[in-house]
């Protein structure tokens, strides 16, 4: 008999999801990880890993969405790859959770390699990749 401390619920906006952003005004190396959704049963591991969190103001003045954030991360730098690593194994209890990411990863970069470390470390984080638009002479029809 399995047991599983803290499984996600089973309906789409209560999963937990990281993006993975990186910033294209700074040097390759440089992103930030963000977590949405349900992060409440988490927050005491999360804060006392150095993980802040906070909300972003709707146009409206409405409270937006919680989320927890590691800002501006030198992924060069092994340790900060470990710190991912460390949250989504310790914070999170290796939870399934999708991971999207915003921003075109560089070739042969550290990010490159930082993100194949989180595949190979973390099984399960599933990652999702954004359809790519068809060239145009594919999507006309014509070709070489």
């Amino acid at each position: 008999m399995f047991f599983f401390a803290q499984a996600p619920p089973p309906f789409g906006k209560k999963i937990i999801i990281m993006t993975i952003e990186i910033d294209e005004g700074s040097p390759d190396t440089t992103l930030s990880v963000v977590w949405t959704g349900a992060t409440f049963p988490f927050k005491d591991r999360l804060s006392e890993h150095g993980v802040p969190g906070g909300r972003v103001e709707q146009d409206d003045g409405e409270k937006g969405a919680y989320f927890r954030v590691l800002k501006d991360l030198d992924v060069s730098v092994e340790e900060n790859q470990d710190k991912v690593v460390t949250v989504v194994r310790d914070c999170f209890d290796e939870l399934v959770m999708q991971v999207k990411i915003a921003g075109d990863v560089p070739k042969d970069s550290d990010t490159e390699s930082f993100l194949d470390k989180l595949k190979e470390d973390c099984p399960n984080l599933h990652f999702y990749a954004e359809p790519t638009a068809e060239p145009a002479a594919s999507a006309a029809g014509g070709g070489a």
